[in-house]
Order: C-alpha cells, then sequence, then structure tokens
C-alpha cells in the first residue's frame, strides 16, 4: 500500500510541475506578445504623427505586423483637431476641439466621398491627412483569449478575464509632410 502511495504523490508532483511551467510559459509569452505589441504600436503612431497621415499601405503594414503575432485585436484610433468657428458676437471667434474616431479614420482610408470617406479631412484619395498641432492616439488589445488566460480560466486566476495584452500611445502631429 505505501508503494502506492508512493506512485500517487510523484504523479501528482509530475503533474504540478507541468501544470505550473504551462502557466508560467503562458504568462511568459503574453508578456513578449505585449512587448512586441507595444514595438509595432508605437512605430507606426510616431509614423502618422510624423508623417501628419495614414495611407492605406501604413494601416495594412501595422494590421500585418498585429496579425503576425497570432492574436486578435480591439483598435481604436482618436483624432482630435482645434477648430476655430465665428461666434455669434462681430469680430469674434469660437475655439473647439473636434474628434474623429476609428471608423470614421477607417472611412477616410477606405472609402470614396459617397461612403463617408471624406469627413476628416475633407478629401477622399485613400489618406487620411492630419494638421500639424492635432493629436493621434490609439489603443490595442487583445479581443482573443491568450494562451496564459486560456489556461489560467481553467483554474479561475482572477488576471484571466482582463486583456494581457493593451497599449496605449498618441501624441502631437508634428509635420504635415504629405
Amino acid at each position: 500500500m505505501q508503494i502506492l502511495g508512493k506512485y500517487i504523490a510523484a504523479v501528482l508532483v509530475v503533474l504540478g510541475v507541468i501544470i505550473g511551467s504551462s502557466v508560467i510559459s503562458a504568462g511568459l509569452f503574453d508578456e513578449v506578445t505585449q512587448e512586441r505589441v507595444e514595438g509595432i504600436v508605437n512605430k507606426f503612431t510616431s509614423e502618422v504623427r510624423e508623417q501628419g497621415k495614414i495611407t492605406k499601405g501604413m494601416y495594412d503594414a501595422f494590421i500585418n505586423e498585429l496579425d503576425a503575432t497570432g492574436n486578435i485585436y480591439k483598435i481604436e484610433m482618436v483624432y482630435t483637431k482645434n477648430v476655430i468657428m465665428p461666434s455669434d458676437v462681430e469680430g469674434t471667434a469660437v475655439e473647439t476641439d473636434e474628434s474623429f474616431y476609428t471608423d470614421d479614420i477607417l472611412a477616410g482610408i477606405y472609402r470614396g466621398a459617397g461612403d463617408g470617406g471624406a469627413a476628416v479631412d475633407g478629401s477622399a484619395d485613400g489618406e487620411v491627412h492630419f494638421t500639424a498641432g492635432s493629436y493621434f492616439s490609439m489603443s490595442v488589445s487583445n479581443a482573443n483569449k491568450t494562451w496564459y488566460q486560456s489556461i489560467a480560466g481553467i483554474f479561475h486566476i482572477r488576471s484571466a478575464a482582463a486583456p494581457r495584452i493593451e497599449v496605449h500611445h498618441g501624441g502631437e502631429i508634428r509635420d504635415e509632410n504629405w
């Protein structure tokens, strides 16, 4: 009987080591993916801020790089520009901010004028042009469950529900290099 108990204990130890190392490996893999996505997002937003525009080629290359990580992502973009409009009082103006979001920006890249593609910059040429001094920001987070989230979900670990890969980057448009 003692020998059976030792075998069961040995099997449990081996299973514990396998499961523990799998959870640790999955967590490390997510960390590496997080760093890779940070690099991709930072590169893209810096390019947009330096050039003052987004083209189909730029956005498609960005999406291809994200796809290479093997995850599905939720991408949110915001472009905010300062707009000066005349007011009711003669000789004065009202300064306000106008924001455009992911759908508006993607429409400007992929649709024509009749499909709402000119909402952001007034043109429907397959590029979205930004004004120097305005702001562009982007948030990317995983939409699917990563390997860690799948394993952690089995063991009801709290961090399994929150996105494991989440990046926010952006800033002021520095140039109108279009």
